[in-house]
């Protein structure tokens, strides 16, 4: 039991402060640490004793020690210099390896290179002859040569951009750039007879209902309105051609009607504005909706928005746009009677327009044509007027 306690850690201080505690004299804590250190004392000599054998063999045992260690020294440097000698060699190769590796991703990038200036030049050589085919053809057969020549093209501006720090595709900058205006002059001399025929056609048959209209000679007209179209998209040119079809198709009719009235500005009757764009409607509703709606079928697989992106880019922004430039005065609220009825009038040429396309809630709102056409009614003006009276 006393050995055991020997074992225990000992606190002095605690011990002291646990005897105070109990109510023992400081003579009576110092006469038991003093019995606790000669047992303390008494367990270490015991313990010398008994393991007194065991340090003496200790040092018998590590007797020769020092000269097995010299005995393995030599085969323990020479099997050191061995692995050092190996781990050289592989640094070596791998340095070799990762060399030949750099090497081969530089040959790689090279042949790269050189097959974008091969398929660039074969593009190049390709794109000229189907022009020259385009030429020669007509109609359908045409359009058809301009759509391949739109797909090279469009491929010749990507190898373009991927190698614009080359100097092969640097010397060839002004060869595509003529490719280029090529195509997008031989697409406008395509599509501008084509819509300018359309419209000539609906004049003409005017009597005639949108699906009596199809089937009297419209459909080829179409498929070649709508395969140019291809043709521009391939190239990333809508704009181009939506710029085109406003002033081919829409531009002359809505002229005519808005530019032919004897009234105008602040003097524009309610009844005649209203008049103007219902022909105006008219006109959208006989001539653009067919053709838009056979677009939209044509080209449903390639973009299936093709038909409001039509209606809104083309119709409507030339619509508006010829109403705010020959009528800028109806947007100014001078004669608040007649600016509120004519207000309520392009509210219900909005709202006709949009449904006759079967527009989608934003596709028009968002436009910025008509967020410009919306603002330039002075309503704020308008109701100041009125709140003063």
């Amino acid at each position: 039991m006393e050995a055991d306690e020997t074992r225990q850690p000992f606190n002095t201080e605690a011990y002291a402060a646990a005897a105070l505690a109990q109510g023992k004299t400081l003579d009576t804590v110092q006469s038991e640490l003093s019995k606790r250190l000669q047992q303390t004392q008494r367990t270490l000599f015991s313990l010398i004793n008994q393991r007194y054998e065991d340090f003496l063999g200790l040092s018998t045992s590590l007797t020769g020690i020092d000269t097995t260690i010299d005995e393995l020294r030599a085969p323990l440097t020479t099997v050191k210099h061995e692995i050092h000698e190996v781990s050289n060699e592989l640094q070596t190769k791998l340095e070799y390896m990762d060399s030949r590796l750099a090497y081969r991703a530089q040959l790689r990038e090279k042949k790269q290179v050189l097959r974008l200036f091969l398929d660039l030049e074969q593009l190049l050589n390709r794109v000229g002859v189907v022009l020259k085919e385009a030429e020669a053809a007509k109609d359908l057969e045409h359009v058809t040569c301009l759509e391949r020549a739109a797909v090279d093209v469009s491929q010749i501006r990507y190898f373009a951009r991927k190698g614009s720090e080359y100097p092969y595709v640097v010397a060839a900058q002004q060869r595509i750039q003529h490719i280029e205006e090529s195509l997008l002059t031989a697409l406008e001399q395509s599509l501008r007879p084509a819509l300018e025929k359309f419209l000539e056609q609906c004049t003409t048959q005017n009597d005639m209902d949108p699906q009596a209209r199809q089937t009297a000679g419209t459909e080829e007209t179409v498929h070649l309105i709508a395969q140019t179209l291809r043709a521009y998209s391939t190239v990333e040119e809508t704009e181009r051609a939506e710029d085109i079809m406003r002033t081919a198709l829409v531009r002359p009719t809505v002229s005519h009607v808005l530019g032919t009235q004897s009234g105008r500005g602040m003097g524009l009757e309610p009844e005649k504005f209203a008049s103007m764009l219902r022909s105006v409607l008219q006109f959208a509703k006989s001539t653009c909706v067919p053709l838009v709606k056979s677009i939209e079928s044509h080209l449903a697989g390639s973009n299936g928005s093709t038909g409001d992106k039509l209606a809104v880019r083309v119709v409507w922004r030339e619509l508006s746009s010829c109403i705010m430039e020959h009528l800028p005065l109806v947007f100014v609220p001078g004669m608040p009677e007649r600016f509120h009825k004519n207000y309520r009038e392009a509210c219900v040429f909005v709202s006709e327009f949009s449904h006759m396309f079967s527009l989608s809630n934003d596709s028009l709102m968002v436009d910025p044509v008509y967020v410009e056409f919306s603002r330039k009614w002075q309503l704020s003006a308008y109701f100041s007027i009125q709140k003063k009276h």
